[in-house]
């Protein structure tokens, strides 16, 4: 009897103390989350700079809790100018394209001289191919935004929605121009569609991760790009710019994750098959105010096997017109802080935004 009381006691005892160990590494598991949660709360309470956050994934977006699609009816272009002639028209169109909200917007405020001047200038530079304006290639606009749907399921994980529209190169640069010129106001990019014409840019700023190296990448942009300014600005890894080429061929619709893909393999010169699909995340969209762009943060981890002299010497398609110099800083909070306070001036708030979005998520 004594024997299989002792058993008894031995066998509560065991699972019992299984019991408290799952219950105990459960809690923490939670205190972790709510600890990451009140970080990347306090992260949005701070104030920061040219940037207005648009949607935001806590801690981040799966790329299947993406849904995009494209408007059919309100493709917004402005046509080149009609007294003025180039030696290849074809890429631009021939009469404006323009929502109702936009003619009022510029009759309401005086605007038709100032957008026609405008307009010619924008069309000259890309005659001379100056200004990093060399090509008008086709870009894709926001719509509307929506970060507060979920999921159906018992996890209710947030999905970020977002309806684009067709527009150029040409279109955006000319309403980067005009905005520039009035009183743009965060309330504008808030309101549900009367001021989507003011959104015809839509990028993706992506941080490369190195795991043999727990490092990430950053890249000097050439002198040679659009807002250089002649200074070779330090930016993410990436900067890769939304068009109707990202499109899923299953869907038809714009496809995030392929415009991710391309813009690693045509700055950087890495395929496909050197990442880490599955490590795809994003996290908060947001507008910046001084170039008048959307966009939004994205993180993916190359192969364990590539080092980053592997990297380095890849060759890319747009890497030596786009990129000036590939550097690595460590991929750990006190390492990107401190890279930052000590080249903030060397900085687009763009980019200083994106690599604090990327830290306030980490442990």
């Amino acid at each position: 009897m004594d024997i299989l009381l002792s058993f008894g006691m031995f066998v509560f005892g065991f699972f019992a103390e299984k019991l408290l160990d799952f219950i105990f590494n459960l809690f923490k598991i939670k205190l972790k989350k709510i600890k990451k949660r009140e970080k990347i709360n306090n992260f949005y309470k701070t104030e920061h700079e040219n940037i207005i956050i648009t949607a935001t994934g806590v801690p981040y977006f799966y790329p299947k809790q993406i849904q995009e699609n494209i408007s059919k009816s309100s493709n917004f272009l402005l046509a080149k100018p009609a007294n003025l002639n180039c030696n290849d028209a074809s890429s631009f169109s021939e009469v404006d394209c323009v929502s109702e909200d936009f003619k009022k917007y510029i009759i309401n405020n005086s605007l038709q001289d100032k957008l026609e001047e405008i307009r010619e200038e924008i069309f000259r530079s890309f005659n001379e191919a100056s200004n990093g304006n060399y090509f008008n290639g086709s870009l894709l606009g926001i719509n509307k935004m929506n970060g507060f749907k979920r999921t159906a399921d018992v996890k209710e994980l947030p999905i970020l929605s977002i309806e684009f529209y067709k527009t150029d190169y040409f279109t955006h640069k000319i309403i980067e121009r005009l905005i520039k010129n009035t009183l743009f106001s965060e309330q504008m990019i808030n309101s549900t569609t009367d001021f989507s014409w003011s959104r015809t840019s839509f990028g993706i700023s992506v941080i490369l991760i190195i795991p043999k190296q727990n490092e990430i990448i950053l890249t000097k942009r050439s002198k040679n790009t659009a807002y250089a300014d002649d200074f070779e600005w330090i930016y993410v890894s990436v900067t890769e710019t939304l068009s109707d080429t990202d499109i899923n061929e299953e869907t038809g619709e714009p496809d995030l994750r392929k415009c991710v893909l391309r813009g690693i393999k045509e700055e950087l010169g890495i395929s496909e098959r050197d990442l880490k699909i599955d490590t795809l995340y994003f996290y908060d969209s947001f507008y910046e105010t001084h170039f008048h762009q959307d966009n939004i943060i994205a993180s993916i981890e190359i192969s364990n096997e590539l080092s980053f002299s592997d990297i380095y010497s890849l060759i890319a398609k747009d890497k030596f017109l786009e990129v000036s110099d590939i550097i690595t800083i460590s991929n750990d909070k006190k390492g990107i802080t401190r890279f930052i306070n000590d080249n903030k001036n060397e900085m687009r708030a763009q980019t200083v935004f994106a690599l604090n979005s990327y830290i306030a998520r980490m442990e």
